[in-house]
């Protein structure tokens, strides 16, 4: 999404993407760092690198989207090499971003932003998850893009990641109710929740979840809107209580 002609965010077509060369892989590794450098001169409690949901750390796990011939392709190691690196480069830091500071963003079976379904899910994220578990870093955010897999007791794939990180297990999809945030915690499959769109809609979610209060839907159409429609419009319980 860029500015259109009248400020409004529209969307623009993409160039043809091209294999990054070795330094420029490098680079990407350093950007990160500094990235995570700066988050925490800001004050930030700490970072999560994002390689999920087709983002570019995304793209380099994926078999059918990674055909490079390198040290980045080919193998489970070197498809998660770059990911690997980016969490050593950011632990480098460790006068900014210590260990137990650093999280880590996964979604298996997602098939967002034109990725594949990993062909091996119960072999691919436990072994990212014990990689992550040797560096020590303090969490490993699941997302499930379906909103079905992590609320299934008889699931394998929350269990398999519990057993190989002794880190915090955090949660994320389709989460709305206190009940089903408390079901896969008493599980032991996780140790945090995750909510995100719900709360977009829902200024004062936390209230809501705490009285079982229903939830106001979001407006999907005004995400990443760059304006303050369906981000700041969405109307509290008390303020809802005012109008009527």
């Amino acid at each position: 999404m860029i500015p259109g002609p009248d400020g409004k965010p529209v969307a623009a077509d993409c160039g043809q993407p091209e294999v990054l060369s070795i330094q420029e892989i490098h680079d990407v590794v350093g950007e990160f760092a500094h990235a995570a450098k700066l988050a925490m001169q800001a004050g930030f409690d700490g970072v999560e690198i994002h390689g999920a949901n087709g983002y570019l750390l995304d793209q380099f796990r994926c078999p059918a989207v990674n055909n490079r011939n390198d040290a980045y392709g080919g193998s489970l190691a070197n498809r998660y090499r770059l990911l690997l690196e980016v969490v050593d480069a950011v632990d480098a830091v460790a006068a900014h971003v210590a260990p137990e500071r650093i999280a880590v963003r996964q979604s298996p079976y997602g098939q967002g932003n034109g990725m594949v379904a990993d062909p091996e899910p119960l072999k691919t994220y436990p072994w990212l998850a014990r990689e992550l578990n040797q560096r020590g870093i303090g969490f490993l955010h699941i997302y499930c893009q379906t909103i079905d897999w992590i609320h299934d007791a008889t699931h394998s794939m929350m269990p398999a990641l519990r057993d190989s990180f002794h880190g915090g297990l955090i949660a994320c999809g389709g989460f709305k109710t206190p009940a089903a945030c408390e079901a896969i915690l008493a599980r032991g499959h996780a140790d945090l929740i995750a909510i995100g769109k719900p709360f977009i809609s829902n200024p004062d979610l936390v209230e809501r979840l705490r009285r079982d209060a229903p939830l106001a839907k979001w407006d999907a159409a005004s995400f990443y809107g760059g304006g303050e429609r369906g981000y700041t419009d969405y109307p509290a319980l008390s303020q809802k209580s005012a109008l009527a």
